[in-house]
């Protein structure tokens, strides 16, 4: 059941909707039921990208790496095309970037700290030696 939330690049989703509205002429102000509408979901996107990021293969990590990278890319691309066109560049563009940037950032910081933890309890490393002496 929960199959949906751990495999989907929640942060994509939200940057390819961002990209299309952004390049369509959409007016997404801070105050605006567009503008809170992405905020909102870019955080609840981050929130969820974190949670899958606790403990995944390695191929999905590869995955999850692959789909920050490509949700960087687009953002680039956006922004971009804000300055090239002069169109508006405001509160939500930095909240977006602000979000893509802490998934690319975190995501994997946390699959590697959740890694050394699996590690670290498989080997024994930090664990207290065996009591071989009997009752001490």
């Amino acid at each position: 059941m929960l199959w949906p939330l751990r495999k989907t690049p929640w942060a994509l989703i939200v940057v390819i909707c961002y990209a299309i509205a952004k390049l369509a002429g959409a007016q997404l102000a801070a105050g605006s039921i567009p503008g809170l509408i992405f905020i909102s979901a870019g955080l609840l996107a981050l929130i969820l990208e974190f949670m899958r990021s606790a403990d995944i293969t390695v191929s999905t990590f590869k995955l999850d790496l692959a789909m920050s990278i490509l949700a960087l890319l687009i953002c680039a691309v956006v922004t971009t095309c804000i300055f090239t066109l002069k169109l508006s560049f405001g509160f939500v563009d930095v909240i977006i970037w602000a979000i893509v940037l802490a998934d690319a950032w975190l995501g994997p910081v946390n699959s590697f700290k959740t890694a050394l933890r699996n590690i670290t309890t498989d080997v024994g490393i930090g664990q207290p030696p065996p009591n071989e002496g009997g009752n001490q």
